[in-house]
């Protein structure tokens, strides 16, 4: 998985379907080594995926190698999409509940443009007297 990457199948997008998470991490690069186990170095791949499923579960890759001990790739990468949708899902029903709703985010940002102007106002007053300009 990489951000950099131009390729969309090469990062999780918010707005990707489950269906399209699941087939991006299945085709995500492992190696054919048995068991799971974590070495960035020699097994990026996988040690990839594991911090994923790590940083999603708020555990370290150890205790997730212990958790999946056992596991084929395929039964690891099933267990990351699964562990990516159940964090993803909701964000990305919520980003479609505010394209649907464009009202709320018109009415939310002309509530708050007075508060941001307030606010930029009074750093703008703080930056000219420290630069000297008042």
């Amino acid at each position: 998985m990489s951000k950099s990457d131009p390729n969309d199948s090469s990062r999780i997008n918010l707005t990707d379907s489950d269906d399209a998470i699941i087939r991006k991490i299945r085709k995500a690069h492992t190696d054919s080594i048995q068991g799971i186990s974590y070495d960035p170095v020699e097994r990026p791949g996988i040690s990839s995926l594991l911090s994923i499923y790590a940083a999603l579960r708020d555990v370290s890759p150890e205790q997730v190698v212990q958790e999946m001990e056992g596991f084929t790739n395929l039964q690891m990468k099933e267990a990351v999409a699964s562990a990516v949708i159940e964090t993803v899902g909701p964000i990305r029903e919520h980003m479609a509940r505010l394209v649907d709703d464009r009202g709320y985010v018109e009415r939310v940002l002309r509530e708050n443009e007075e508060k941001a102007k307030s606010v930029a106002e009074d750093n703008w007053q703080n930056i000219a007297k420290c630069i000297g300009l008042s």
